[in-house]
Formats: structure tokens, C-alpha cells, sequence
């Protein structure tokens, strides 16, 4: 599991070689996730960014050709990061389950929770970024997989039975997250998926 702001797998315009690269690409992602928490939306800039992470706009755009994809590098990031919250926090050898299913979900729900803490500038970039194809499919995908896994823990440490239906993805990262109001989000019109 790598974190958000580490160089992501795939940035869109190139991938850095040497570690003064990957270094500068991990402050501009730095950077742009703590500016988020402090701006709304709107108000952040590439200018800004560069200007916050110690690198030249131009190495900026090196990159990433706008501030969107800066922030969609690193809400990918953070997708990456909920199958490994959900497993650490249902983790335990066989057997050690908590006695009741909502004690698990408990667990659960605490660890996102403290993600969300912990992140900066998540809930202002999932509520307000644009919405790439990629970014939607991989959501699709996470939320999919994290609604299989959770399935699969109450049926296996708890004896629920299978659905005769067949679960849709619930949508355990929308779920939890809330685009209440916070200092960052402030101009942009909260949409249906928040």
C-alpha cells in the first residue's frame, strides 16, 4: 500500500526515474494535499502549489498539466489505501473476530474515520475534483471489491448466510465520507456523490 502523496504509479505526463524526481513529485503532492485542506477548491492553483513545494512551475507541469490532475494522482492514491484500511482493520488470526458483527463494522467504520482524520485535504478533493473515467472506474472497482471483502468476512467469521441477490458495490468510501461543511469546502456545489 503506498500513501497518497508518495509518486503515484502512473503520473499523466511522465514518470519520474531519479529519486531527486520522485522527490519532487512527492512534495507537489504533499503540497497540494495540504493546501487543500487550508483553500477551497477553487482557490487552488498550480502557481500556488509550485510555489508551496519549493519547484518551478514548469517542473510542476513536467508532470501534471493542471491542478485536476495533481489531485486526481492523489485521490488515487487514497482509493489504493481502502482495501488495506479494511484488512488491517478486520485483521486478526481465525477465531478472533469481535464476538458480534457490529462490533466488526465498529472497527471498521473507526478506521475510515481515522483516514479521513489523517488525510488532509481528502474530503475537499473526493467532493470537489473533477471526475476522471479512470478515477470513477477504480472507485467502482475499490467499492466493489471492499463491499465483496466486508461480504465475505460476515459470512465467514460470523455465519451470515449468502444473499440470494447479488450485492451491488456500497459504496463504503462515498459512505463514510461526508461533504459537511468544512473550512476547505466552501465555493464548489456539493455533488450527488458526496
Amino acid at each position: 500500500m503506498r500513501s497518497a502523496t508518495e509518486p503515484p504509479s502512473q503520473a499523466p505526463r511522465s514518470r519520474p526515474q531519479q529519486s531527486r524526481s520522485r522527490a519532487k513529485l512527492s512534495r507537489i503532492l504533499t503540497v497540494t494535499a495540504e493546501l487543500l485542506e487550508e483553500l477551497s477548491y477553487d482557490d487552488l492553483g498550480t502557481r500556488l502549489i509550485a510555489e508551496r513545494a519549493g519547484v518551478s512551475v514548469g517542473s510542476l507541469y513536467r508532470f501534471f498539466p493542471d491542478k485536476d490532475s495533481i489531485v486526481q494522482a492523489l485521490l488515487l492514491g487514497w482509493l489504493d489505501n481502502f482495501a488495506g484500511i479494511l484488512n488491517r482493520a478486520a485483521s486478526g488470526e481465525p477465531g478472533e473476530a469481535p464476538a458480534q458483527p457490529d462490533l466488526l463494522i465498529e472497527q471498521i467504520v473507526d478506521a475510515y474515520t481515522e483516514f479521513f482524520r489523517r488525510e488532509p485535504g481528502f474530503r475537499n478533493a473526493f467532493c470537489h475534483a473533477q471526475r476522471s473515467r479512470e478515477l470513477e472506474e477504480t472507485q467502482h472497482r475499490n467499492d466493489s471489491d471492499l463491499a465483496a471483502r466486508l461480504h465475505d468476512l460476515l459470512r465467514t467469521s460470523y455465519g451470515l448466510p449468502a444473499p440470494v441477490w447479488k450485492p451491488a458495490a456500497s459504496s463504503l468510501s462515498r459512505s463514510v465520507t461526508t461533504c459537511s461543511a468544512s473550512p476547505s469546502a466552501t465555493t464548489r456545489p456539493v455533488t450527488a456523490r458526496c
